[in-house]
């Protein structure tokens, strides 16, 4: 943002070029003859972001670039920052590490999505707002995971007991439209647990089961009696 705001992209990219390469701008400077009178006009100042800028220019622009760079770079040298050539060769190297980095910063991020499960006992959205972020950070760095690829990651991270409503949901390609059909069967499934919570103490309790043998067990459910 810095470099955008002086208008210096050129410096990096390295579009703006050095109009004496293998010279000093400082003593590039015009040879008068005594004989001559009239004096040579100096060449008028040009913006940073000129595309055509005097030598002594390119050389004070190129600096205070390459400049901002290194002082905010913690031990630029140790990282193997070019530093004794150009803005954009520095950047240059910037990038070809960061290239590296960000490669195995990229498949770690992804499989770190790809791990993500969610169990019954977890807000579905809490889980859906996970995704989302990782997904988001991945791309970031780099990996191509498509609407596609997404919408099978946030089927596959549903436990078996939602196999019935994964099945339904196929026919949809939009994961925005997936995921409301899997809200809203979430918020189904959670209302049916506050209608009807379970009673495993009395559906299953045994008579006896310190005394009796596996054969002589009884449910004491009324409608079981198995």
């Amino acid at each position: 943002m810095v470099v955008e705001s002086k208008g210096v992209e050129g410096y990096l990219d390295g579009t703006i070029v050095n109009p004496t390469p293998g010279k000093n701008p400082v003593e590039t400077t015009a040879s008068v003859s005594p004989s001559i009178s009239p004096a040579i006009p100096m060449q008028a100042e040009t913006p940073w972001d000129s595309s055509t800028p005097s030598a002594r220019e390119w050389k004070t622009q190129n600096a205070w670039t390459k400049m901002l760079l290194l002082f905010n770079t913690k031990g630029p040298t140790g990282l193997g920052i070019n530093t004794s050539g150009s803005a954009a060769d520095a950047w240059n190297s910037y990038l070809q590490i960061y290239g590296t980095v960000s490669s195995i910063a990229q498949l770690t991020a992804e499989q770190e999505l790809r791990n993500i499960n969610y169990n019954d006992k977890e807000d579905f959205p809490t889980h859906i707002a996970l995704l989302r972020e990782k997904l988001s950070y991945a791309r970031s760095l780099g990996a191509e995971i498509t609407e596609k690829n997404f919408v099978a990651i946030v089927l596959s991270s549903l436990p078996p007991s939602w196999n019935s409503i994964v099945a339904t949901v196929f026919k949809n390609h939009s994961s925005s439209d997936i995921i409301a059909e899997l809200q809203a069967w979430w918020l189904q499934l959670n209302r049916n647990r506050a209608s009807y919570p379970p009673n495993p103490v009395t559906a299953f309790q045994t008579l006896n089961p310190s005394r009796r043998d596996c054969s002589q067990l009884v449910c004491t459910n009324p409608n079981c009696k198995c």
